[in-house]
């Protein structure tokens, strides 16, 4: 009756599937819709049970299925109970589809996320089968007898980062010049680092002043060929239309490596960038 109210449509309208329970509850939150999240946690929960009790059948085969003796060989070989945990409706899926251990490839993960959207109400089946990637990828790296398979989501994405010699000439010299001047310390200049940044440290910073420059030009804020130098960053609204590209990318929330990138970028405008003071601060 509450899911009924908050989302103005009676439940007899929709199907008694996974897809639609997930289609219904999307990505609400609880202030959205005038009850608290716990309350909308627990109205999702009781709905989910009555659509495994009551809703379409369908056969479950991510879990619950007896796991082939390769399978069960291989999960038993993991120490990390919450890492079997998680590669546990993998290991239910290729056994119920017949798919080895050593079998695992793009083909088998395709499947394995038609499984979870057909038969399961997670919230999230992508962000699932990236976590059941991750822990995949991180037993073959840590457990000697793992297939000599690593995972990659199956899903192709279109990279955005363009390479630095991408860009005009003038921007990668001056991408140049700011390396070379935080790359040693100069205590007779009052904008140069108190010490110079370590190799690694600007090889990363550089990587983020390649993803912002091609943010700009991915949201088509300017053109390539206005991409002349980094002070274009913090030209008019650039800065805050380049971070919102990025804060899109995680459904508006702020992430820790956003914040990372926003503080590198000021720190550029204030002690690189000398008409940049207002983005500085």
């Amino acid at each position: 009756d509450t899911a009924a109210r908050v989302f103005g449509r009676p439940l007899c309208s929709v199907r008694a599937t996974p897809a639609a329970v997930r289609e219904l509850f999307g990505k609400t939150a609880g202030p959205e819709v005038g009850i608290s999240p716990k309350r909308l946690a627990n109205i999702r929960a009781d709905i989910c049970k009555a659509l495994r009790l009551y809703g379409e059948p369908v056969k479950a085969i991510t879990k619950r299925v007896p796991l082939t003796q390769e399978w069960s060989s291989l999960l038993g070989s993991i120490m990390v109970k919450h890492h079997r945990m998680a590669l546990a409706r993998l290991a239910s899926f290729c056994s119920a589809m017949g798919i080895g251990p050593g079998e695992v490839g793009s083909d088998a993960l395709f499947g394995f996320h038609a499984a979870l959207e057909a038969e399961e109400v997670v919230k999230d089946p992508r962000k699932l089968l990236k976590w059941t990637i991750a822990i995949w990828n991180m037993c073959r790296r840590g457990v000697s007898s793992w297939p000599d398979i690593t995972l990659a989501s199956p899903f192709k994405v279109t990279p955005y980062t363009m390479p630095l010699s991408a860009f005009p000439t003038s921007f990668q010299k001056d991408v140049e010049a700011w390396a070379a001047r935080v790359s040693a310390a100069n205590p007779l200049d009052d904008d140069a680092p108190a010490r110079a940044l370590r190799p690694a440290t600007v090889k990363n910073l550089i990587i983020c002043i390649r993803q912002f420059a091609s943010a700009l030009i991915h949201r088509k804020i300017i053109t390539i060929d206005q991409m002349t130098g980094l002070g274009v960053f913090f030209e008019g609204d650039h800065f805050k239309s380049g971070l919102r590209f990025f804060l899109e990318r995680f459904d508006n929330e702020p992430t820790a490596a956003i914040e990372a990138m926003a503080n590198s970028l000021r720190h550029i405008a204030k002690h690189y960038c000398a008409d940049s003071d207002e983005v500085a601060h």
